[in-house]
């Protein structure tokens, strides 16, 4: 009989172990372990401390009793407690598997990775020497890991967690030569994140090419590759990963986004549009947005008109009014392009930008002296100042040739 606390690590189990302990010392301690033990089976920690309180202050406490009172004090969340009472168990009896397991799972929960993955490793070490001592794995009958392979990929988690990824990568190593197990998909999902955190993306894409091959309804490698593929700039190839994924389960909105985005940059701006659309919730003013410059590029000018309406009706900003005058200048909308340009100045702290746009409309609708004035008051701003100093060359240019037309 034991209590066990559950811990999930990219799909695998970590269980608080209290059974494997040597034999008892005498009648007493027995009896007290048992109700100990039953206390704890009873959601009773407290209680199951206070039996064991006791035998925990002698020099050399029953191991049973340090795992019981470990667990006892992990259900009242008092993580320290339980750790110093593991680690005090280990240095009495180095040896004890039960023990070496618990410190390394207290250690996780108490997200101190790196020591939590040293604790792994010499666990499967010790679980290692004990399947060849015993020459016979059960969990062979099984296809379940080994106890050892458990705790070795444990191990490489913990280091990943903890940012040191060449140290994962020399755990996770050996569980790749090992015999297939239910597990082993775990440790080459763990082998290509790793590869992701240290950059190597040809090694991470042909580690996920392989997995994707043999589990192609993995949703979540799907979107694993994805995200490689965009870190080199493959694009195309990322964006039918994504659709892979989406086609699996509707995508939440901000994947929505990430594939829209990418249909962009791969100059698909109707898929861009559409996916947008399936977008599980209403659009924000910022999909809106992204949906204007969608239909724009599929030349949908109105469509993309009216996407930018709605985010400016979500979120009026001069930011948005100064797109929306732009999408309207570029597509030859003058004169419609002036009133949100006209807010955009008003509201905007730079306001080179818009003013330039607002004499440029004015321009093309051959109102010179309104132009003029405008490119005048942009010549002020930095951004723009070239860019006046040219348009306003343009108009004297402009009235010069009319001039020498009608005098000609």
């Amino acid at each position: 009989m034991q209590k066990l606390i559950i811990l999930i690590l990219f799909g695998l189990c970590l269980q608080f172990s209290i059974a494997g302990s040597p034999a008892f010392a005498g009648k007493n301690d027995a009896v007290k372990i048992n109700a100990a033990l039953k206390a704890l089976q009873e959601d009773k920690p407290a209680k199951a401390l206070e039996i064991l309180t006791h035998m925990l202050e002698q020099p050399k406490p029953e191991i049973t009793a340090l795992l019981i009172a470990g667990n006892a004090y992990m259900q009242l969340g008092e993580n320290e407690k339980a750790l110093a009472l593991y680690q005090k168990g280990v240095a009495i009896f180095p040896n004890d598997i039960g023990l070496l397991q618990n410190k390394a799972i207290a250690l996780y929960y108490l997200q101190r990775f790196s020591p939590a993955g040293d604790a792994f490793a010499l666990l499967s070490k010790f679980q290692l020497a004990k399947a060849k001592e015993i020459k016979e794995e059960v969990e062979a009958k099984t296809g379940q890991a080994p106890a050892w392979y458990k705790s070795q990929y444990q191990a490489a988690v913990c280091y990943y967690k903890s940012e040191h990824y060449n140290k994962a990568l020399t755990a996770v190593m050996p569980l790749l030569s090992y015999r297939k197990t239910s597990q082993s998909v775990d440790a080459k999902k763990l082998l290509a994140h790793i590869y992701i955190a240290l950059e190597q993306w040809k090694k991470a894409s042909a580690q996920l090419d392989i997995l994707v091959a043999t589990h192609s309804k993995d949703r979540s490698l799907w979107l694993l590759l994805a995200n490689v593929d965009i870190r080199q700039n493959r694009l195309t190839k990322a964006s039918s990963a994504l659709q892979v994924a989406h086609c699996m389960h509707p995508p939440t909105r901000s994947e929505c986004v990430r594939l829209a985005k990418l249909y962009l940059q791969v100059n698909a701006p109707l898929l861009a549009s559409k996916i947008l659309l399936a977008s599980p919730q209403n659009l924000t003013a910022s999909q809106h947005d992204l949906m204007a410059i969608a239909y724009e590029r599929a030349g949908y000018v109105e469509k993309a008109v009216l996407s930018l309406q709605e985010a400016i009706a979500l979120e009026d900003t001069s930011k948005r009014h100064l797109e929306f005058g732009k999408l309207l200048y570029r597509n030859q909308l003058y004169e419609k392009a002036i009133e949100p340009l006209n807010v955009a100045y008003t509201k905007a702290k730079k306001k080179g930008l818009p003013l330039y746009l607002l004499g440029q409309c004015f321009l093309n609708m051959n109102n010179y002296n309104k132009a003029t004035t405008l490119f005048v008051k942009a010549k002020k701003y930095r951004s723009v100042r070239s860019n006046a100093k040219n348009a306003l060359s343009l108009i004297k240019h402009i009235q010069r040739m009319q001039q020498e037309s009608v005098t000609g």
